[in-house]
C-alpha cells in the first residue's frame, strides 16, 4: 500500500508495485493537485501584500489636510485646482505682453534716439525741398517751421492765398536757415483737375525733393447721421477729395522724384479715429483710415528703396478742426507735437506722434482685447451723439431722428 506523510505534502509511492498502474496513475495526479494548491497559496500571498502596499500609499497621499493638535502642527502639500493654474497662466501671458509693449514704447521714445539718434538724414539745404499741403494752420504750419527749421526749402499748398503770404514771411523772418518759400493755391476739394498744375510746379523747382507732407484734410462741421448731412452729395465729393484723392494724387506726383535720388520721406497725417469707426462721423474715419492703411502698404514697397513713409495718427491737438481746446496733459499744441512726432521719424512705420496719445491707443488696445472690439466704438457713438445733442440744441433744432 502507500504511504502518504501529511506532514510534507508529499506521497510516497515508492512501495507501489508496478502491477498496479491504475493506482500510480491516481497518485500522480493528487500530487500534481497538491503542487496547484501551493501555488495557488503563493499567488494568494503575493496578491494581499501588493494590496496592503497600495493601501498605505493611498493613505499617504490623502494626508493633505493640516492637522492641528494641541501640541503640535503638521503641513501637507497643497496641489492647487486645474482652474486656478489656468488662470494663473493667462495673467502671465497677459502681463508679460503689456511688459512687451511698455518696453517698446520706452525704446521707441527714450532708449533709441539716446543710442542711434536719428534714424534719418533729414538733407535740408538751399537745394532741397519739403512740400507741405495745408500749409496755413495747425499741423501743417508746424510742420512747415520744423522743416524750415531744418534747412528745408519749402513749397507750401493751401487754398487761401492771403494766408500763404503771411506763413511765408513769418518763416523767412523766424527761420534764416531757409531760403526760399513758395506757395501754390489749390483747393484739393475739386478733385482732379490742379494735380497736372501741381506737377509742374513741382517739377520745375530747382534741386530735389526730399519731404512730403500730406496734411491737408477736412471733417464734420457737427456730427450726424449719414443721410443727414447738409448738402450731402457735395460733402461727399468734397471729403472725400480732400482726405483720400490729395494723399494718392500727391504721393504718385513725388514718389518717382524719390525714386530717382534714392532717398526721401513722406509723412500723411491721418487720424486717432482711424483705429475705430466713429459713428456721426462716418466717412471721416473711413477716410483716415484709408490714409493709414495706404501708407503703411507703400511703406513695405518702398522701404528698400531709401524711401521712409510713415502713418502719423495724432489724438487731439489744439488745432481749428477740432474747435482749438486748450492745451493739456493729453492735448498738446502743434508745434510740440510736430518735435514729437518728427522724432518717430525712421523709428516707427505707425506712429502716434505723442507719448501720451500712445498710452490712450494702447489703453484703448487691451479694451478691445478684454472687452471686444465695439466697446471703443460705443463709446464713440455716445460722445459724438451727446455732442450733436448739444449743436441741435444750441440752434434750436430738433435732435431726433
Amino acid at each position: 500500500m502507500a504511504n502518504i506523510n501529511t506532514d510534507n505534502d508529499t506521497i510516497n509511492s515508492s512501495n507501489i508495485s508496478s502491477s498496479s498502474p491504475l493506482l500510480s496513475i491516481n497518485l500522480t495526479r493528487l500530487d500534481n493537485l497538491f503542487n496547484i494548491g501551493r501555488n495557488y497559496s503563493m499567488i494568494i500571498d503575493q496578491y494581499d501584500d501588493e494590496q496592503q502596499q497600495l493601501q498605505q500609499q493611498q493613505q499617504q497621499q490623502s494626508s493633505s489636510i493640516i492637522i492641528t493638535n494641541d501640541d503640535d502642527q503638521q503641513e501637507c502639500p497643497f496641489y492647487p485646482p486645474q482652474w486656478l493654474i489656468i488662470l494663473f497662466t493667462i495673467s502671465l501671458i497677459i502681463f508679460f505682453m503689456i511688459l512687451i509693449r511698455f518696453m517698446q514704447a520706452i525704446f521707441t521714445w527714450f532708449i533709441s534716439p539716446l543710442i542711434f539718434g536719428n534714424m534719418v538724414k533729414w538733407n535740408g539745404g538751399p537745394n532741397t525741398w519739403a512740400i507741405i499741403t495745408g500749409a496755413t494752420d495747425g499741423l501743417g504750419l508746424a510742420y512747415a517751421k520744423a522743416m524750415a527749421e531744418k534747412g528745408y526749402c519749402l513749397l507750401l499748398l493751401s487754398r487761401n492765398q492771403e494766408k500763404l503770404d503771411k506763413v511765408k514771411q513769418e518763416i523767412l523772418k523766424q527761420y534764416q536757415s531757409c531760403t526760399d518759400i513758395r506757395t501754390l493755391v489749390v483747393d484739393f476739394t475739386q478733385g482732379h483737375d490742379s494735380y497736372d498744375y501741381i506737377g509742374e510746379q513741382i517739377r520745375s523747382l530747382p534741386g530735389s525733393v526730399h519731404v512730403l507732407i500730406n496734411n491737408v484734410g477736412m471733417s464734420y462741421k457737427y456730427p450726424e447721421y449719414f443721410t443727414r448731412i447738409l448738402d450731402g452729395n457735395k460733402f461727399i465729393t468734397n471729403i472725400m477729395n480732400c482726405n483720400m484723392v490729395s494723399v494718392v494724387r500727391m504721393t504718385y506726383l513725388v514718389l518717382p522724384l524719390m525714386e530717382k535720388q534714392k532717398s526721401g520721406i513722406i509723412l500723411n497725417i491721418s487720424s486717432f479715429s482711424a483705429l475705430f469707426p466713429s459713428p456721426l462721423l462716418t466717412l471721416y474715419s473711413a477716410s483716415k483710415i484709408f490714409m493709414d492703411y495706404f501708407s503703411r502698404g507703400l511703406y513695405w514697397e518702398y522701404r528698400h528703396r531709401g524711401i521712409i513713409i510713415q502713418s502719423v495718427v495724432p489724438y487731439y491737438v489744439t488745432t481749428n478742426m477740432i474747435r482749438n481746446p486748450g492745451v493739456s496733459f493729453m492735448i498738446p499744441n502743434p508745434d510740440t507735437f510736430v518735435r514729437s512726432a518728427l522724432k518717430t521719424v525712421g523709428h516707427e512705420i505707425r506712429t502716434y506722434g505723442f507719448i501720451t496719445h500712445r498710452i490712450l491707443a494702447f489703453v484703448r488696445e487691451w479694451n478691445r482685447f478684454f472687452i471686444g472690439f465695439n466697446f471703443s466704438t460705443r463709446l464713440a457713438t455716445r460722445s459724438l451723439s451727446n455732442a450733436r445733442k448739444r449743436c441741435y440744441q444750441r440752434k434750436g433744432l430738433d435732435h431726433h431722428v
